[in-house]
This record gives structure tokens, C-alpha cells and sequence, in this order.
């Protein structure tokens, strides 16, 4: 299934005030609807604020029926494509959507015993779909894996899903949720609840995980994945779908020159411009790349670097021996001052 599909929008919840749950139902008929799990994410199609098409990845929270299913989504306040669907999408309305990528589902969690989820934000959308698939497993089967969600939240009022998990975790042995405040004060630390953001106290206390699911920014995913290599033996499999920013650059790397991007093999000359990803430089030169998750974690950018330098941020996706030979990831690539060439695969 490699076509565009069209979306239909038929519900939305308000889940906090920063965040809505929307309710797509497939146009037309999917020849490979088992494509769409719990927990893999679309890239949703939609305008911008200035009505720029951008296409953004989201976590699909839960599958509702046949060629239907929820995604949620929370305003940035920084006028893009997140705040034009929570702002402008209504019910009825029609979304482009590419086909669901991504292998963090269920199945490779069932045969897991202990499973500890750390999630930042919006994040949650992720282990709250595999909490979900897992809490069917246990009802089916009788048992499975034991969970432990670390979710790092500014305020209680702005956590997705919060009622739900609470309830779950009254009611399931096999679940249990610590909610880190970063921006509201308690009373009494302790219980779920705790001020701050997750401590090494905390992690110290946590069972040995099997699997470590990391889903959130760029800035929370590195700093977890970071926690978690006290974890050598487990599983870490991580999301985050926030685009990576680069950074600024000093006086000795900027030129008022003009530097351009170059592809091997095509006449294309591309201008560079300083903060802007080389995946966006070339899709905006209407050159094709492949591209899924704009952060780092797909990996399916991925280019090599024949000529000039380059500053890039750091992604989940390739390994030391392929950044030695020179490959990078478009979507976390950024010009440093001078002309580039690069090959596409």
C-alpha cells in the first residue's frame, strides 16, 4: 500500500484544552486496511496556518472499526500544522493521509514481562494505544506483561488520557503510572503523583524492563534514551515526531556568499538557507526522497554526504559505521556555511 489515501473526518473530543481527539474514517476502499495498528503513526496531509500543505506524523491512539480509527492532536501556539487541525478541522472535513509507518505495535510487546513506557506531553498518544492493545491481551489471555508508564506532563489539566489511565490503574494489577508535574506544585509528593521531572531516585526504584518504549520530543527522547542506558539488556524503541532544530550558527560559519546544494547526478543547483533541514531543501526543489517521520526516527532520508560540512542533530536511526562512511539523515541536517553535494540513494 503505497498510494495517498483520503480521510474523513467524523468526530472530535476535547481531551484537555490543548488537545483534541480526532476520528477518521478511510475514504473509499484500503487494500491493506491490517496496515493500520495501534501505535504506528500516519502523516497526515493538511495547511498550514499560511495554507502551505505540510504533511506531519501522528500516533494512531486506537483502531475504532473497519477503515476507522483516532489520532490526537495538541496546539503549539507556534502557528503550523498542528494548530491548523486543531483550529480549523471539523467534522466532514477531508484529510490527505500517506499510508502507516512504524514497528512499535503490541506484537512486539506481548511476549515482554516487564515493560517500562516514558513519555513527555503529547507523547502519551503512544503508550497510551499499546496500554490499550496490551489491556485486550491480558482480558483475552489471563495475564501479560507488567507496564510502568513515567509520563512527564506541565499540569495535570493538560494530560491527554489522564482519567483513563487513573482508572486503569485502579482496576489493573498489571499497570501502574508515575505522572511527573514539571509546572504544577504538590502538596504531597508521592503515590502517582510527583513534582518535577522523573528523578534518578525514581529510576533506581523501577524493575528491570525488557522493553523501554521512548515516545515524545526530540529534546525528551534523546534525554530518556540517555536514562535508560543503565538498561544495557533491554529492548529501547523510541518515537518522536517534533522536527529537529538546528542550531545557530556562529560568525565563522556564516558567508554572504551564496551556497547552493547539489545532488549528484541532477543539474539542479539548489540555494542554501541557514535553519532550514537538507530533506526540506530538496522537497521544496521538487526532488523525491523518501521520507516518513521528519525526526529522526525512520531513518528512510537517509544520504550521503560527498562535499562540504554540515551540522546535524542528533537521530535515532543510523549506526556509528554508516555516519563514518559519510551518510546522514536529510530531516536532521542542516547547512554549515558552505556549498554541499550529496548522492540519494
Amino acid at each position: 500500500m503505497s498510494e495517498s489515501l483520503q480521510l474523513s473526518c467524523v468526530s472530535v473530543v476535547d481531551k484537555t484544552p490543548l488537545v483534541k481527539l480526532f476520528r477518521f474514517r478511510v475514504v473509499g476502499t484500503v487494500a491493506d486496511w491490517c496496515a493500520f495498528q495501534a501505535g504506528r503513526y500516519v502523516s497526515l496531509g493538511f495547511p498550514d496556518i499560511e495554507g502551505l500543505l505540510q504533511h506531519r506524523c501522528y500516533s494512531i491512539v486506537r483502531i475504532v472499526a473497519p477503515n476507522m480509527f483516532e489520532v490526537a492532536v495538541q496546539k503549539s501556539g507556534r502557528h503550523q500544522v498542528a494548530d491548523a487541525l486543531f483550529h480549523r478541522l471539523s467534522i466532514g472535513d477531508l484529510v490527505s493521509c500517506k499510508p502507516p509507518a512504524g514497528s512499535i505495535t503490541v506484537d512486539r510487546l506481548a511476549s515482554c514481562q516487564q515493560i517500562l513506557m516514558l513519555a513527555g506531553g503529547i507523547g502519551v498518544t503512544l503508550p497510551m494505544a499499546l496500554i490499550e492493545e496490551l489491556s485486550a491481551l491480558h482480558k483475552e489471555r489471563g495475564s501479560g506483561p507488567v507496564v510502568r508508564l513515567v509520563l512527564c506532563s506541565p499540569r495535570r489539566e493538560e494530560t491527554p488520557f489522564l482519567q483513563e489511565l487513573l482508572t486503569l490503574q485502579a482496576s489493573a494489577q498489571w499497570f501502574s503510572l508515575d505522572l511527573c508535574l514539571t509546572r504544577e506544585p504538590l502538596e504531597n509528593d508521592g503515590g502517582s503523583f510527583h513534582a518535577g521531572r522523573p528523578t534518578t531516585a525514581l529510576f533506581d526504584s523501577l524493575p528491570l524492563p525488557d522493553a523501554v518504549v521512548i515516545c515524545g520530543s526530540q529534546d525528551f527522547a534523546r534525554s530518556m534514551q540517555q536514562r535508560v542506558e543503565m538498561y544495557p539488556a533491554s529492548e529501547v524503541m523510541i518515537e518522536a515526531f517534533s522536527s529537529p532544530v538546528a542550531r545557530a550558527l556562529g560568525a565563522d560559519e556564516t558567508s554572504s556568499a551564496t551556497n547552493c546544494l547539489q545532488v549528484e547526478g541532477l543539474s539542479e543547483v539548489i540555494a542554501l538557507r541557514p535553519g532550514t533541514s537538507l530533506l526540506e531543501h530538496l522537497l521544496e526543489a521538487d526532488i523525491a526522497l523518501a521520507h516518513e517521520c521528519r525526526a529522526g526516527i525512520c531513518g528512510s532520508c537517509r544520504i550521503k554526504l560527498l562535499r562540504g560540512d554540515c551540522t546535524s542533530e542528533m537521530d535515532f536511526a543510523l549506526g556509528e559505521h554508516e555516519r563514518k562512511a559519510g551518510y546522514v539523515l536529510a530531516c536532521c541536517t542542516f547547512p554549515a556555511g558552505e556549498s554541499m553535494t550529496v548522492a540519494l540513494p
